[in-house]
């Protein structure tokens, strides 16, 4: 089934001194074995149209039989405590850009402005600001650091302080089926920014987009998905939970194409599993770029919910699950397979993809590592070791960890 895809988060403007923000949605086009995705809206330009084609990589549903609590729906006093405990955490983020304005939204991670974003808002702007309802407007922004494989941005605002900042939830909390929302400045249609409800509709997607247009390729491994609507500017916002915990920030939304009449529901975060493997680095003012190895795998972080779904050997305390071997690919030649978990690079210890991606990332294609894996064949019960010497990707393969 084939499905187009529209960049959800960002829009652009023309800088018409009369009018500073309207919305500028991009149209993605693409097709996936089962389900579609859209990724990275190219925020930039004026009104024009730019197409995106989606291949989605893997297509795994966790539902783990959850407590009927999970399911309930939240009362309205519950919404608005999680809102009014969000209302100084949450930001407008504007980029200014070559001929048009990029906008979204952020969340403070400090109380002194620092905030975080997604990287496609602000990749090409040559001036930042932040804004939040009345309390402050335009104020001066630079980039701190950024990790463009997982679209996340790192941001400093000047002169700010008196921001709540946000907690993330812990991985394995999340759950298939709990209530959440997702909080953004959704086209500038006011000075608060809206509020959408949902739930957990899935975890552990991969995503590969490549650009009509540029012929570059981005991809999201990992994300959450959620029924709760994110619209044009809400890219960059958080996706939090009845608790008032980030699970997730809005990154994309599927969208229809000219063979399917309608898309309902399908929106997709950066997980906190993410944003906490790599958070560290970008306070220090590193940033992580896109991978540059190919190795041939979908993996999924083992959380507690992937272990009991597949049985995973109890001993086995972190690492990742390999979904799918790519026929011919560095991994299939190695001799790996799917339900394999592995736990170790070259012996450095692995407890998510993003830490496993970030590994990888320091070598180069050509180089030889090895691999500490429980082999699904031996019931993931006996740690072997693989040597697998790593590719150069292509347009068509997913980097190292994808």
């Amino acid at each position: 089934m084939d499905l187009g895809l529209e960049m959800h988060e960002t829009y652009s403007t023309p800088l018409d001194p009369a009018i500073k923000k309207t919305q500028n949605k991009k149209h993605l086009g693409g097709f996936v074995a089962l389900i579609i995705i859209c990724l990275l809206c190219g925020m930039v330009g004026s009104l024009g149209a730019s197409e995106l084609l989606i291949n989605h990589k893997t297509q795994i549903v966790k539902v783990i039989k959850p407590d009927k609590s999970v399911l309930e729906q939240p009362s309205s006093t519950q919404i608005r405590g999680v809102i009014n405990d969000l209302s100084n955490s949450v930001v407008m983020v504007d980029g200014l850009v070559t001929n048009g304005l990029s906008q979204g939204t952020g969340v403070a991670i400090n109380a002194t402005g620092l905030i975080l974003t997604c990287y496609h808002i602000v990749k090409d702007a040559y001036s930042i600001n932040v804004s939040m309802n009345d309390k402050f407007q335009d104020v001066p922004t630079t980039l701190v650091s950024y990790d463009s494989a997982d679209d996340l941005a790192l941001l400093q605002a000047q002169n700010l302080s008196g921001l709540t900042p946000v907690s993330f939830a812990s991985p394995n909390s999340i759950t298939v089926g709990e209530s959440v929302l997702v909080i953004g400045y959704s086209f500038n249609i006011g000075p608060s920014p809206s509020v959408t409800s949902g739930i957990v509709s899935a975890l552990g997607r991969n995503v590969q987009a490549s650009s009509a247009e540029s012929g570059t390729t981005e991809n999201l491994y990992n994300v959450l998905q959620t029924d709760a609507a994110i619209n044009a500017g809400d890219s960059g916002g958080p996706i939090v939970n009845m608790q008032g915990q980030v699970v997730g920030i809005a990154a994309a939304v599927a969208q229809p194409t000219q063979n399917l009449t309608s898309v309902q529901d399908i929106g997709f975060g950066i997980p906190s599993s993410t944003i906490l493997s790599v958070l560290p680095r970008l306070e220090q003012g590193q940033d992580i770029g896109s991978p540059s190895v190919y190795l041939g795998i979908q993996a999924t972080d083992l959380t507690d919910q992937i272990k009991l779904f597949y049985g995973i050997a109890a001993q086995i305390n972190s690492g990742i699950l390999v979904e799918k071997v790519e026929p011919n690919s560095p991994a299939d030649l190695a001799g790996l397979h799917s339900g394999d978990v592995i736990t170790a690079v070259n012996n450095i210890a692995v407890s998510s993809v993003a830490q496993f991606n970030q590994i990888l990332a320091q070598f180069h294609p050509g180089d030889t590592i090895a691999l500490t894996v429980y082999p699904y064949i031996l019931s993931n019960t006996v740690a072997k070791t693989y040597m697998v010497t790593l590719g150069q990707p292509s347009e068509s393969q997913l980097p190292i960890g994808q």
